[in-house]
């Protein structure tokens, strides 16, 4: 695969994100792949389908930017900005975190492996947990 063709899969898996193309999302995969987040997989794509489902009722009005992607063979680093509305309550290793009604931007990295049929893996490291903790304790984000 080309540098080129993994820059075109990233750019459509983002635009579907930010369409809230469920189908596009989770078509981005490979029937087997995984998504890695807080060290918890998730693989095949009906179970990322409930995933992304679960996730979207939580955040909502998301809009995803790409700030800087590094490729490397089969493997993409995309840097990455989503500002979010935190509208629901969200399961977390510290149990259901209510939802706030509030904004908040979450700052990440994804770690992408691609294959032929799409993202085998994708490893999500962001402050997104950190942030709806904050949320839900009647903190404010700072404006920056």
């Amino acid at each position: 695969m080309t540098e080129q063709q993994i820059r075109e899969r990233i750019d459509k898996w983002v635009a579907a994100q930010n369409r809230d193309d469920l189908d596009g999302v989770i078509n981005s995969y490979s029937p087997d792949g995984c998504r890695v987040h807080n060290g918890v997989p998730v693989c095949g794509r009906e179970e990322l389908r409930k995933t992304y489902s679960t996730v979207w009722k939580a955040l909502t009005h998301r809009t995803m930017t790409v700030q800087h992607v590094t490729i490397c063979g089969n493997t993409a680093v995309m840097e990455y900005t989503e500002h979010v509305t935190h509208a629901a309550p969200v399961g977390s290793t510290y149990g259901e975190i209510a939802g706030s009604g509030k904004q908040f931007t979450i700052h990440g990295c994804g770690v992408m492996q691609f294959d032929d049929e799409g993202i085998k893996e994708l490893r999500v490291y962001s402050n997104a947990l950190f942030h709806m903790l904050a949320l839900a304790r009647g903190l404010q984000p700072a404006a920056h």
